[in-house]
């Protein structure tokens, strides 16, 4: 006894699952948006638990039926407006099916908000509803729309949706992060209104640009003040001709006139070539410099 038709047989007994065990079906959504909204998607179908309950139940069900003929009757048989949007669908394995393409996010639902020092992603999650509808038709199988969502909460299925995103969110109104992966509940999303996901990724370059900027002007002006002071260390004063006798109001009166204008080593050098003593030079500049 081999299975037709998943896509046939298996909804039908698929609601009598889920209304006698719970998690018969788990559904998994993975989406990685970049940062220009496009993003890759994948679907993860898995059956196991609803196959295995249906041949417990005695439904005539042999799971010796082999891959071909399970693919045939799921993967085959998937929308073709998924086919058009270039979708595929695998068998990874027994009962698990992988749906996977491509799907640009709308403006509406991820907008970008640029600013000197940050930028801001908001993420409305709901645009995945914009996905189903684009890729499947309304009311079948594979259109999660709200209402069917809403019925999904009794039935107590297992269906996620992990949206990863270009950097660690911020903060969500919705799910649980970890990394840069909000996971969130489907049949919650269903009916949250208006949820969001932010990011908001610092700019620093512009701060570090203009503290470069600062420090280098500050270098500059301290090397030409430094620079004003040292040209004048190897000069001697003009009044270097002058004769300048021993006594100290003499050298008080060049020392403090000079000060402003010359290093020590400058008027010490102006000093000696008046024969004064290097001891009373170095007493004379301590004292009056």
């Amino acid at each position: 006894m081999k299975i037709k038709s998943i896509n046939k047989i298996g909804i039908f007994f698929l609601f009598i699952c889920m209304f006698v065990f719970s998690g018969c079906v788990n559904i998994e959504i993975n989406q990685d948006i970049q940062e220009d909204g496009n993003s890759k998607v994948s679907i993860m179908y898995d059956f196991t638990s609803m196959v295995d309950s249906m041949d417990s139940f005695g439904k005539n069900l042999n799971k010796n039926t082999t891959t071909n003929e399970s693919e045939k009757s799921f993967c085959d048989d998937f929308p073709e407006k998924m086919k058009k949007q270039n979708f595929t669908c695998t068998e990874v394995e027994k009962y698990k099916y992988l749906f996977e393409g491509n799907w640009k996010v709308s403006d509406k639902n991820f907008k970008v908000e640029r600013s000197l020092t940050e930028t801001k992603y908001t993420y409305n999650p709901q645009d995945v509803f914009n996905m189903f509808d684009a890729i499947s038709e309304e009311g079948s199988n594979y259109n999660f729309d709200k209402e069917k969502l809403a019925g999904f909460k009794m039935m107590n299925i297992v269906f996620d949706y992990k949206v990863t995103l270009p950097e660690k969110p911020t903060s969500t109104t919705i799910g649980s992060i970890q990394d840069n992966t909000v996971t969130i509940d489907m049949i919650n999303l269903a009916e949250t209104t208006n949820p969001q996901i932010i990011i908001i990724k610092k700019n620093y370059t512009p701060l570090y640009i203009g503290g470069g900027i600062l420090i280098i002007a500050l270098i500059l002006i301290i090397s030409m003040i430094i620079g004003k002071k040292n040209k004048n260390i190897g000069n001697i004063p003009k009044p270097i001709e002058e004769k300048l006798t021993k006594d100290e109001i003499r050298c008080k009166n060049y020392i403090i006139k000079y000060k402003n204008s010359y290093s020590k080593e400058a008027i010490k050098k102006a000093l000696k070539a008046t024969k004064t003593g290097d001891k009373k030079i170095n007493d004379y500049i301590n004292k009056y410099y």
